[in-house]
C-alpha cells in the first residue's frame, strides 16, 4: 500500500556497553547514579533488606558529596561529560568509520546512567535491527560487570513485543586480536616512557638534540670498533639515542601544534621513514668502494649536520611562541587549558605496567623477537661469505651483486623497524 508507513528491517545492531556515568557532577545526579549502581544485586551480594537500609540512610546521604568532588576533578567541562562516556563515544565513532556497511548500526550504552541500555536497544530496533550483538567492554568475565549487562539486556527483551535475535560476547581476554592489540600498544609505549618524561620536563627540542647527538656520535664511534663487545655496547648507546630522536618527539609536537589538520601532519611525518630509506642506496655504495668504517663516518657526519639544523626549528607548544594552531591566524590557543586539543588516552601508569605480569612477559617476548630478526638481517652477508667461500660465490649464488644484496637486506630491516 502506498500510504503504509516505511518499515525498517534487515539490519544488524552492534551495542557497546560500558559501566556507567552520572549525567553531571551535581549532588542529585551523583546520588541517582550511585543508587542505581549500588542497588544492583550483582554488585552487592548481601541481604537486600539490610543493604537497602544502609544504602538509603547512610551511603546515599553522605557519599554523593565526596563522589561529586572527585568527578569535578576529572569532568570534561567543554564536552560536559565524564571521561568514561567521552572515550566510549570515541570508540563507537571510530568503529563506525571502520565498519561502513549501511546495514550495520553501531551504538553505545551505559549499564548505569545514560544512555541506558533500554533506550539504545529500542532505538536500534526502531532503526530496523533484527539482529543484535552486545559487546560488554570488559575483557574478563565477572558477575559484577558482564553478567549484570546480560541481566539488563534480557530484561529489556522481555518487554519487547517483537524481539531481535541476540548474541552476547561474554569475554575476549584470550582472543588473538585482543592480545595483538595489547602487544602493539605496549610496544609503542615501552620506548616512549623515558622519552615522554623527558619531553614533559625539558621540552621536545632539547630531547631531540640529545637524541641526535647520541645516535650520531654512536655511529661515528662504531667506525673504530675492533672487538665484538664494542659492537654491543655501542648499539645499546645508539638505541637509547634513537629512542629520543625517533617519532615520540614528532608526535608530541604534532599533538600540540595541530588540531584540525593533525591527521595530515602525522601522514607527512610518517613519510620521513620511507624517504630515509633512500639513503640505504648511498651508504651501500660507500661501503662497496670505501669500506664500512668510512661509510659509518659519512653517515654520522650527515646525521650531525642535517639533524642539528632541523632540530633547531622544533618548538614544543605554539602558545609559548605566539603562534596559532594549524597555521591559522584565527585559530589561537591561550596559556590556559580551556582550548587544548582533545585529551589523549595515556593508558596505564608506569608503576601499573611494571607490576603487570602480562606486561613483563610481553616485553620479553617482543624484545626477543626483535633480537632474533635483527640478528638474522645483520649476519646474513657474513654467513653467506663464510659458508660459500667468497663474496664472488655469493653473487653467483644469488645472481646479484653484493651491493644489491645489502640493499635488499637493508629494505627488509627498514620495513621491519617501521612495522
Amino acid at each position: 500500500m502506498k500510504d503504509h508507513p516505511k518499515i525498517n528491517f534487515g539490519k544488524t545492531g552492534i551495542l557497546l556497553v560500558n559501566l556507567g556515568t552520572p549525567d553531571s557532577t551535581s549532588w542529585l545526579d551523583i546520588r541517582k547514579y550511585l543508587k542505581e549502581f549500588l542497588s544492583d544485586r550483582r554488585v552487592i551480594e548481601v541481604n537486600p533488606i539490610v543493604w537497602q537500609i544502609i544504602l538509603n540512610l547512610f551511603i546515599l546521604t553522605f557519599r554523593p558529596s565526596k563522589t561529586a568532588k572527585a568527578y569535578k576533578e576529572i569532568w570534561m567541562e567543554k564536552e560536559n561529560m565524564s571521561p568514561l562516556r567521552y572515550y566510549t563515544q570515541k570508540q563507537t565513532q571510530k568503529l563506525r568509520k571502520i565498519i561502513t556497511n549501511p546495514n550495520i548500526e553501531i551504538d553505545f550504552a551505559m549499564r548505569y546512567g545514560n544512555p541506558s541500555i533500554k533506550s539504545v536497544m529500542n532505538k536500534l530496533q526502531a532503526n530496523g535491527c533484527e539482529r543484535l550483538i552486545v559487546l560488554p567492554l570488559y575483557p574478563q568475565y565477572a558477575a559484577a560487570t558482564t553478567a549484570t549487562v546480560c541481566d539488563e539486556v534480557y530484561r529489556c527483551l522481555m518487554k519487547m513485543r517483537w524481539q531481535p535475535s541476540l548474541q552476547i560476547i561474554p569475554h575476549y581476554e584470550s582472543n588473538p586480536l585482543y592480545i595483538n592489540a595489547l602487544a602493539n600498544s605496549i610496544e609503542k609505549k615501552m620506548n616512549a616512557v623515558l622519552v615522554g618524561i623527558a619531553i614533559d620536563r625539558i621540552g621536545a627540542r632539547i630531547v631531540l638534540f640529545v637524541g641526535i647527538l647520541m645516535t650520531a656520535s654512536g655511529v661515528f664511534i662504531m667506525s673504530y670498533m675492533s672487538e665484538i663487545w664494542h659492537f654491543y655496547v655501542i648499539m645499546i648507546y645508539i638505541a637509547l639515542g634513537s629512542s629520543a630522536a625517533a617519532g615520540q618527539v614528532g608526535l608530541t609536537a604534532i599533538a600540540t601544534w595541530f588540531r584540525d589538520r593533525r591527521t595530515f601532519a602525522m601522514s607527512i611525518m610518517t613519510l620521513g621513514g620511507g624517504i630515509g630509506g633512500l639513503f640505504v642506496v648511498i651508504i651501500a655504495w660507500i661501503v662497496e668502494f670505501a669500506g664500512w668504517r668510512d661509510a659509518l663516518r659519512v653517515l654520522a657526519l650527515f646525521m650531525f649536520i642535517l639533524g642539528f639544523s632541523l632540530a633547531g626549528n622544533v618548538r614544543t607548544r605554539p602558545q609559548n611562541h605566539h603562534q596559532p594552531l594549524d597555521g591559522k591566524k584565527n585559530n589561537t590557543l591561550q596559556n590556559s587549558t580551556d582550548n587544548l586539543p582533545e585529551p589523549i588516552d595515556t593508558g596505564v601508569s608506569v608503576k601499573e605496567a611494571l607490576r603487570s605480569r602480562a606486561f613483563i612477559f610481553l616485553s620479553i617476548a617482543l624484545m626477543g623477537s626483535s633480537f632474533g630478526f635483527v640478528a638474522i638481517v645483520v649476519h646474513q652477508i657474513p654467513y653467506f661469505e663464510t659458508q660459500l667461500g667468497t663474496i664472488d660465490k655469493v653473487e653467483e649464488y644469488f645472481g646479484k651483486s653484493k651491493v644489491e644484496i645489502e640493499l635488499e637486506l637493508g629494505k627488509v630491516n627498514l620495513s621491519f623497524r617501521y612495522w
